[in-house]
């Protein structure tokens, strides 16, 4: 997007608070440059990262050498799940900034503990993820059988970017096969109709 066009929607939002009421202090607005601090992120033109000061901390933090330090960083962990952890945390993937343009992309999965889902978009350089949710299953959910729990997956999913997904076409995506047929079973059960 070129500078006249990012003015004209800085306007544009300008004005819809106005309209709402709704003031910002200038003091703590930023505007034309190419990167911005926001929440322990740096939100840039190609997407979101994490900011690299938030995890120097981890990449630098010792090995663990007794279990003091152990449960310090993470509890009872494992040396090899803190190793996972900082590598995870040094190569966290850039999202993307939704494109209101393209097609949003669903992908949900459940396990016998947690459910992890993953809102997607393909910008013709292939699929780069916008924001993840994951959650534990309570102790309810976890008896839920396997097809009710990918089920709670995609309706948290659902519930939890409706702010995207609302008027909106999008796929949704699951690997389990039993749902991709759930609009012609004649019978369902109750939890599954809620």
């Amino acid at each position: 997007k070129n500078e006249r066009e990012h003015l004209n929607h800085i306007k544009l939002i300008l004005q819809l608070l106005r309209d709402n009421q709704l003031y910002v202090n200038k003091e703590k607005c930023e505007f034309g440059v190419d990167q911005l601090n926001f929440l322990g992120h740096v939100v840039t033109s190609n997407g979101i990262k994490v900011d690299e000061n938030k995890v120097i901390v981890v990449k630098n933090w010792p090995i663990p050498s007794n279990a003091t330090n152990v449960r310090s960083f993470l509890g009872a962990a494992e040396h090899a799940a803190f190793i996972t952890l900082k590598e995870t945390l040094l190569t966290a993937p850039v999202l993307r900034l939704p494109d209101f343009n393209l097609t949003f992309i669903v992908v949900a999965d459940a396990s016998i503990i947690a459910v992890g889902d993953v809102l997607i978009q393909d910008d013709g350089d292939g699929e780069r993820p916008i924001t993840y949710e994951s959650r534990k299953l309570n102790d309810a959910e976890s008896r839920y059988p396997v097809h009710e729990q990918e089920l709670l997956a995609i309706i948290i999913c659902l519930r939890t970017w409706k702010c995207y997904l609302e008027g909106m076409t999008f796929i949704i995506r699951t690997d389990h096969k039993s749902l991709q047929h759930i609009s012609k079973q004649k019978h369902l059960s109750r939890r599954m109709v809620r």
